[in-house]
């Protein structure tokens, strides 16, 4: 995966100055290209996989207007693209990108589909535009400085520049904390910031203005409205099928991460239908019984005809997961699953360059318990509940654990010396025309999909080059969800009726486990001597901790049985990161 990066300044006199300085700062690689005009400066750092140099360049619009840097992918049927080296793939892109940009300018990001991100200089306005793709695969952070604005794909990289401050962001630790990520626009350094999803920001004459791309409706991918759950399924059919057929290839010997549930299944049974053979799958087996369940995922793995690779999840593994956490996340992100998916990709390399997730399934079908338990609770007493709380409704994932939420607030208020800041609103919260599970749909997909699970995936994915394809993120599928009807977007119904269709004997009524792990258990034992050495008073100060002997009482606590993981995972997770490793 390439990695872009740039400056922008409003003094053309201090660019020339800045240029060696700023290839330095940055560790560009001997794969680089710096491009330069009045007012700016652009370049590009390529994977050694990825090395045409001539791909390098940012790409001129035909009416030379703009300069357009792009990192990402657009969907397009691969049958269109001329080679397949992604060098020349990402010039494909950009020329369409620039193209398009002449012709419609912001508007055109209504015609893209695909997960990117871009920056397109305006050599007539002298105004540089940022912008991110709705799903968030790719990041993009900006550090604005006087009349100077440091934008870039690696936020460690950002933060290793002069103009920046590299000082904890303890707003962040306390997110962090509470909710186990760090949201956008926030990050773990003061004056580094993320550009959200589906988001663009423009940079002109040292201000900054934030534009949020309208969401898709779907209306202009929806003909004709499903009227029952049958139809619904055969128009989403046809849509998996479009996309799978457009992003997969036989010759590509896919892969799927196959958990045994409905989202993974489903991807798994339609590809095997399309005679895509042969499919790999690739599944992750805990020795808890509680949260294994390879044994579903063998049994689908079986009907289906997939060529079945499992990971046995053992102490050793835990441990080399854990060490690679810092090394593959630019920022911390406390999900303890990450550890599984940096396991599988290691493994994913060896069997195929590309598989397929079902990422997506439960943001848009009505996936998770929540949104049931949530429709379930009086209107007038979930508010109080998240008064309460000291919460904002945008991440209904902590309003459904909120008696552990009310616990742990108090101590995290202490732990970070101040207030845990509000989660980052959401518009679709305020919509009184929908119910709460669907508001709180709307809201996970613009917060909890982006910052927490697709960054857990891609981020992994990337480091070992597998091509991951999220069939139910592609623009058809997710305009088509949201012009579901609230009753077809209740626990998956959509989903289980299609997947009945090509496996009839899936239980479809068992309950929904989650890709859970034993994070408690890893750090008593697996992970012990690690997490006690990570966790010292010193290293505790240095990541923003203001009482790191209150957060050492709480370790100690875990560690004799008292289930603290929730502050404890977190806590490990920010004190292994390393905030000068430049990846």
């Amino acid at each position: 995966m390439s990695k872009i990066f740039g400056a922008s300044y409003s003094r053309i006199d201090s660019l020339k100055e800045s240029r060696i300085e700023y290839q330095r700062d940055i560790h560009l690689g001997t794969s680089s290209g710096i491009w330069q005009d009045h007012g700016i400066m652009l370049c590009r750092d390529e994977e050694e996989h990825c090395d045409n140099r001539l791909h390098l360049e940012p790409t001129l619009s035909p009416s030379r207007r703009y300069v357009v840097l792009f990192d990402g992918n657009l969907d397009q049927p691969r049958g269109d693209r001329h080679d397949e080296r992604c060098s020349i793939r990402a010039h494909q892109d950009s020329l369409r990108l620039a193209k398009l940009w002449d012709s419609l300018g912001q508007r055109a990001t209504a015609t893209l589909s695909g997960q990117f991100v871009a920056a397109i200089w305006d050599r007539q306005e002298q105004s540089l535009t940022l912008m991110r793709d709705a799903t968030g695969r790719r990041p993009l952070y900006y550090s604005p400085y006087l009349d100077l604005i440091v934008f870039g794909s690696d936020i460690r990289k950002i933060a290793s520049t002069p103009w920046v401050n590299k000082r904890i962001n303890q707003r962040a630790v306390g997110l962090l904390l509470a909710h186990h990520l760090i949201p956008a626009p926030n990050t773990i350094f003061e004056g580094v910031y993320k550009l959200e999803a589906n988001s663009f920001i423009k940079f002109k004459n040292s201000k900054i203005s934030t534009t949020k791309i309208q969401a898709p409706t779907g209306s202009d991918l929806v003909d004709n409205l499903p009227q029952d759950i049958p139809q619904a399924a055969d128009m989403l059919d046809r849509r998996l099928e479009k996309v799978l057929a457009t992003h997969v290839r036989k010759k590509d010997s896919p892969g799927v991460f196959l958990s045994g549930g409905i989202d993974s299944t489903l991807i798994a049974a339609k590809l095997s239908s399309m005679d895509l053979s042969p499919i790999h799958s690739l599944t992750i087996a805990f020795s808890d019984t509680v949260l294994d369940e390879s044994q579903q995922a063998a049994w689908v793995a079986d009907k289906i005809g997939t060529e079945q690779h499992f990971i046995n999840m053992s102490p050793n593994l835990v441990y080399r997961g854990a060490v690679e956490l810092s090394d593959i996340y630019d920022e911390p992100l406390a999900d303890p699953s990450a550890i599984p998916y940096i396991l599988m990709a290691q493994a994913a390399s060896r069997i195929s360059s590309v598989f397929i997730t079902g990422d997506g399934g439960d943001e848009y079908f009505g996936g998770y318990n929540r949104y049931r338990r949530m429709d379930a609770i009086p209107g007038k007493r979930l508010i109080d509940l998240i008064d309460k709380c000291s919460l904002i409704p945008s991440l209904p994932y902590h309003i459904y654990r909120h008696a552990r939420t009310m616990g742990s607030m108090p101590l995290v208020n202490r732990l970070i010396g101040g207030q845990v800041p509000l989660y980052p609103s959401s518009h679709y919260w305020k919509d009184a025309t929908m119910p709460w599970s669907r508001r709180a749909m709307l809201t996970d997909m613009r917060s909890y999909l982006p910052d927490q699970l697709i960054t857990k995936m891609d981020r992994a994915m990337s480091r070992y080059n597998i091509e991951t394809v999220t069939p139910l993120l592609a623009r058809e599928i997710t305009g088509f969800a949201l012009q579901l009807s609230d009753c077809m977007v209740k626990q998956k119904i959509v989903l289980k009726e299609l997947l009945r269709r090509y496996l009839p004997d899936y239980p479809t009524s068992r309950p929904k486990k989650g890709f859970q792990t034993p994070f408690d258990s890893w750090l008593r034992k697996d992970l012990r001597e690690l997490f006690l050495d990570a966790t010292t008073k010193n290293t505790l100060l240095n990541r923003g901790i203001s009482d790191p002997l209150l957060a050492q009482s709480i370790i100690r606590e875990h560690l004799l049985g008292h289930p603290r993981g929730n502050i404890c995972w977190p806590l490990f997770v920010l004190c292994i990161w390393n905030p000068d490793l430049i990846s």
